[in-house]
């Protein structure tokens, strides 16, 4: 099996993930918002003011994705493997940072690719923690532990 097997063939809760991407997705544009009109005029950190919101994108738009994905109902086309979500990404920021300049006044920034991979890494990180901290949480399950861990406890 592929590591996002169990995510994307979960049917004990099908509006889990929903929720799950729909607060990051909320989250990450409250963050986009409190930097552009907070944190920028507070700092002149080069990554605050530079690459922050591009990696806020990127998170917005992968559990923007998946939200339209879900609601679709094909769950198996989820972007939660490395894979698909990392070729998504690479997708979209080779097209903003190389075509769109073609036919818009922008300008390519190769650092921006590096900030939606860094997006992208982030976002991957936030779905696959989903059961070791939220999953407790939500469905009321204890935290998987392996043995050791038990004995040690023990």
């Amino acid at each position: 099996m592929d590591p996002g097997h169990s995510w994307r063939y979960n049917s004990r809760r099908p509006g889990f993930e929903l929720l799950l991407n729909l607060g990051i997705m909320v989250l990450c544009v409250l963050g986009y918002f409190a930097n552009q009109h907070l944190l920028k005029s507070i700092t002149s950190n080069f990554i605050v003011v530079g690459h922050l919101n591009d990696v806020l994108a990127m998170i917005i738009l992968l559990s923007y994705s998946n939200i339209l994905i879900l609601c679709g109902g094909k769950k198996s086309f989820v972007l939660c493997t490395h894979l698909r979500a990392i070729s998504f990404v690479l997708a979209v920021g080779f097209f903003w940072e190389y075509v769109t300049p073609m036919y818009k006044s922008s300008t390519s920034d190769p650092y921006d690719l590096s900030a939606y991979l860094l997006g992208g890494e982030t976002y991957l990180l936030l779905i696959r923690a989903r059961y070791s901290v939220l999953c407790p949480i939500f469905l009321n399950r204890p935290i998987l532990c392996n043995e050791s861990v038990v004995e040690k406890l023990n």
